[in-house]
């Protein structure tokens, strides 16, 4: 009797913890399989993807596609306008996001609680409601066709999803002690000394969780910039115009020639050289966007 107890008993532990892996590999998968599948078709001769009887295995790797797209996609050009763009833009992001969540968290600020409440409720704002008064606001200030139409409004606390990005830092900022800033105030320091060296030093996982939540938005923001732009050329245009672009030819969406063959594992190579920055970034900066994410969550 007591061993069907200690049965039934290991029984009940080890099922939810059975259910729990499914449900998480069932997760990984859906997010996996994609950028598995993109992986092998970008590695695929033209024979191999129009063979059907190869599926996950090629008959022979192919890494030339990875550079037979370059010149069709003009990639180092596009690589390297959308590296400008996301570089400045995550400093003027951080900067301003940092200063004004310092504000809201130690600030005394009459009603920063309600102040703080209608910043994240431009969030359930629609982006695409606004792109015509950003345009007609952008080309009053002369920044259209410009990396400026992007950099200048992010040092201004004005950038794409800035309000969430106050959020985290005003979070992180609550969950730091108070006797820090008592301790700076009674040997000399001012409010902005205060936050420049000693919160901001301390807030390390807000800012690398802040600027990968940037450079991902900006490096992938397609909307604003086919709209804002005119001869400029990132990545996500580049890619999107090599997708639109006659299945044999490309090269004509910037006044250029139809200058190469595009096949479509080159078309997957050239989504593969899109994200893999991202997922190298992720790789290597995780372990503080956990730790920010779990600040974020302990103090409201």
């Amino acid at each position: 009797m007591k061993y069907k107890t200690n049965i039934l008993y290991k029984i009940k532990r080890i099922i939810p913890k059975l259910i729990i892996y499914f449900l998480l590999i069932d997760g990984a998968f859906i997010f996996l399989y994609p950028i598995g599948r993109t992986v092998v078709i970008s590695l695929m001769t033209i024979e191999d993807y129009m063979d059907p009887s190869v599926n996950w295995i090629p008959n022979r790797l192919n890494f030339r596609n990875y550079i037979d797209v370059l010149k069709p996609m003009e990639f180092f050009t596009a690589f390297s306008n959308t590296v400008k763009l996301t570089v400045f833009c995550i400093l003027g992001q951080v900067l301003s996001s940092a200063l004004v969540g310092y504000g809201l968290a130690r600030g005394k600020i009459p009603g920063k609680e309600v102040i703080m409440m209608i910043i994240l409720a431009t969030l359930v704002v629609p982006p695409q409601t606004l792109l015509i008064p950003y345009y007609i606001l952008y080309h009053r200030l002369n920044l259209l066709d410009s990396l400026n139409v992007f950099i200048i409004p992010s040092f201004f606390g004005f950038g794409i999803y800035a309000p969430l990005c106050i959020f985290v830092f005003r979070q992180v900022f609550n969950t730091l002690p108070t006797e820090l800033e008592d301790a700076a105030i009674i040997d000399g320091a001012d409010f902005f000394r205060c936050f420049w060296y000693v919160y901001l030093p301390l807030s390390r996982s807000a800012f690398v969780t802040v600027g990968l939540f940037t450079f991902v938005w900006y490096w992938n923001e397609y909307a604003r910039s086919i709209i804002f732009f005119n001869n400029i050329r990132t990545i996500p245009i580049a890619l999107s115009l090599l997708f639109s672009a006659d299945p044999a030819y490309v090269g004509t969406g910037f006044g250029g020639m139809n200058i190469s063959v595009v096949t479509y594992p080159m078309m997957m190579s050239a989504v593969m050289l899109t994200i893999l920055p991202c997922l190298i970034l992720y790789l290597f900066t995780q372990k503080y966007y956990l730790t920010a994410i779990e600040q974020v969550g302990i103090k409201g």
